[in-house]
């Protein structure tokens, strides 16, 4: 008889691996489990009888993995979509204020009056817009469900802050608007210079699509409830919730985290339209997105996008900064200062960043943390670093001397 070797143990695994189940990744626990379940007492059998325990089933949370998120395909979608939904939702919100003046009107109202249908409709206008922005925030709600699965909250990292982080997104809040400012300050200038050329730009102008310029003129006569909701909430919950939690993610899985950070900001700020406000968006978008990266948190971008926009609202409502902005009021000393500043907290962050470790120990890439079973989304998972107390210093002087150059220039003369 012919005798045969008997496989070695690794290739039998090798070839099992091969046909019964799908390639592992490089952070598969598998390995950790079998020697978990070899080490158990189950596996312990009577002499001379051989006892086959069969793996206990996962749970039917965990069965179902992460998902990977858009691509550039995709995105393009999203975008088009998010743009589809506010127009539908502001012509069917415009034509039931319009019904409902037809009715007041059909009961004995002033239908004759053109200068009241007029101040009815721009009353009115308020209601649209916050309405439509209410009803954004809901459907961008079911949209992350619907993208992401069951397991939305861990795909959407909806991990707790750090009280470090959290201290250090409401120091990025005055510099980023200063930054901001100074850029918008800048791409204006040069604007108007190339729309006296061209009358595309001029006609770009006249479409009104630039808020920043606009937004001081429709919250004339707003309740401050309505303001908030329209510039401040309805902006940070959707559009964090779109363009980190949905696109961003996708992009930085699919493409590497430096590609995938660029592509999203250059997303979010198209999205703004005029191409004044994109360029001053796309700063704020990537420092946004730097925050969302380091936290492994979607409240952190939530949160400066909120205190970005509130702080703006507040200089609007109470500052006059809608009238002091054609004044070029930000000097180079405060930008460079802000710059800076940024700069120092976003290594802050960096050197204090949450990520995720593997068994032993060794951090996983951000771009690969899909790849992980959501079971292992835990906290004993998660690891958080500590700053070094050189760049806690240097950023906790650059804050302090950013915020005395904004209050001394922002103070009357």
């Amino acid at each position: 008889m012919r005798y045969t070797r008997p496989l070695p143990l690794v290739s039998i695994r090798v070839f099992a691996a091969m046909t019964d189940s799908p390639s592992p990744t490089p952070y598969d626990d598998s390995a950790s489990e079998l020697e978990e379940r070899d080490s158990s007492p189950n596996r312990e059998a009577p002499e001379g009888e051989l006892k086959v325990v069969s793996e206990p089933a996962r749970p039917v949370l965990d069965r179902e993995p992460l998902r990977i998120g858009p691509g550039f395909v995709e995105t393009a979608g999203w975008v088009l979509g998010f743009f589809a939904v506010q127009m539908l939702l502001g012509i069917v919100l415009t034509m039931v204020a319009v019904m409902f003046m037809a009715a007041v009107n059909a009961n004995g109202g002033p239908s004759e009056d053109t200068q009241g249908v007029e101040q009815y409709l721009k009353s009115a206008q308020g209601f649209v817009v916050a309405a439509s922005q209410f009803a954004t925030i809901f459907i961008t709600i079911g949209a992350v469900y619907w993208r992401w699965g069951r397991h939305f909250a861990t795909s959407l990292r909806m991990n707790r802050l750090r009280f470090i982080h959290l201290l250090a997104i409401l120091a990025l809040m005055l510099p980023t608007q200063v930054l901001s400012q100074a850029i918008y300050e800048q791409a204006n200038s040069v604007w108007q210079i190339l729309a006296e050329q061209s009358p595309l730009l001029q006609m770009i102008d006249k479409m009104g699509i630039n808020i920043v310029e606009s937004a001081p003129n429709m919250i004339k006569g707003m309740a401050i409830p309505t303001v908030l909701l329209i510039f401040v909430i309805a902006p940070a919950v959707s559009e964090e919730l779109l363009f980190r939690g949905i696109i961003g993610n996708g992009l930085l899985n699919r493409y590497g985290v430096m590609p995938g950070m660029l592509v999203t900001s250059m997303v979010f700020a198209i999205v703004h339209m005029h191409p004044i406000h994109a360029t001053a968006v796309f700063a704020l978008g990537a420092v946004i997105h730097w925050v969302y990266l380091t936290t492994r948190s979607i409240w952190g971008p939530i949160l400066l996008h909120f205190c970005n926009n509130g702080f703006a609202m507040f200089a609007t409502l109470y500052l006059g900064a809608g009238e002091a902005e054609s004044e070029g009021s930000i000097s180079p000393l405060l930008t460079l200062c802000s710059f800076g500043t940024i700069l120092l907290l976003c290594t802050f962050l960096w050197q204090s960043r949450s990520h995720m470790t593997t068994r032993d120990g060794k951090p996983v890439p951000f771009q690969d943390e899909w790849r992980f079973r959501p079971s292992v989304f835990t906290k004993d998972r998660i690891t958080h670093r500590r700053p070094s107390i050189a760049i806690s210093l240097a950023a906790l002087l650059a804050t302090l001397s950013t915020l005395v150059l904004i209050f001394s220039e922002s103070a009357p003369s």
